[in-house]
């Protein structure tokens, strides 16, 4: 059997379904891009109304073959014919670090930013310039980019960095990045108006990483249906530049998960 994105299924080993599925009727019914597991366990995409075979790929020693949702969030970060991918998960399962990981693959420059929501003092009070107040919110880009260092040597590391940077997410507005994959971390934080900003900075040969956990807003005023990620996922769901890949599998811990789980009603905000 194949499982899609409307829980329709199919026996992909059948000629006669699999032309039904790519026929305009039944096409119609899944979005551009959505994703089909079939029973001999490989993984499909429909592309331009063909299935075609998602493989896992292998960067710098890292490999997604144990995870099929990250196989598939990996290879549409590389897919130059998709040009707007939100990759949604619970805290753990890897949203971010599949996003730097493609990114620092592919050949484009990386501009990673995310939204500043104040959580004890405010931003001003932290001491320094613009750059000093705003790194200790780049942890999870350290953190991450930590683990890719280690898979290579210094030299190599320093060029692929020199490809980097990090900005405030208000500061993207009234510019344009060519040939840059900009990744909005946190994207669930973020209001449509902005992302509709961070989205329309892109130009010539660029793409837009949206990362995000609906059970992690912090932001008192968005909740899982009005936040920014959710409407344009729902705004671009069809569209052949765009996809979305949503992580099941724990890369963290299961205490990760847990927290997401049981502690998502309890508080003052949602998604604390």
């Amino acid at each position: 059997m194949i499982e899609g994105a409307h829980k329709y299924q199919y026996d992909v080993s059948d000629p006669l379904l699999v032309e039904m599925i790519e026929s305009q009727e039944v096409r119609d019914k899944f979005y551009n891009n959505s994703h089909f597991r079939a029973e001999d366990g490989k993984l499909l995409q429909l592309r331009s109304g063909k299935l075609m075979e998602v493989l896992p790929k292998n960067i710098w020693g890292i490999t997604t073959k144990h995870n099929p949702e990250q196989t598939i969030a990996l290879n549409d970060i590389l897919n130059d014919d998709i040009s707007l991918v939100a990759i949604t998960g619970h805290a753990g399962t890897g949203k971010t670090f599949l996003a730097i990981l493609g990114s620092l693959y592919g050949k484009r420059n990386l501009t990673f930013t995310r939204e500043i929501i104040q959580v004890g003092r405010e931003m001003g009070f932290l001491p320094g310039e613009v750059d000093d107040k705003f790194r200790p919110y780049m942890r999870p880009f350290y953190d991450n980019i930590d683990v890719i260092k280690g898979k290579m040597d210094e030299g190599k590391f320093n060029k692929l960095m020199k490809r980097v940077s990090l900005t405030p997410l208000q500061f993207l507005r009234g510019g344009t990045e060519r040939f840059t994959t900009i990744i909005v971390d946190e994207a669930q934080n973020c209001t449509v108006d902005t992302l509709k900003m961070a989205i329309s900075r892109a130009g010539e040969g660029s793409k837009v990483i949206l990362c995000g956990s609906m059970e992690q807003i912090d932001d008192g005023k968005l909740n899982k249906d009005n936040n920014g990620l959710a409407k344009v996922i729902q705004a671009f769901s069809g569209q052949k530049c765009f996809s979305h890949v949503h992580l099941y599998q724990d890369e963290r811990r299961e205490l990760a998960r847990l927290a997401d789980t049981l502690l998502k009603s309890i508080g003052g905000r949602k998604g604390y």
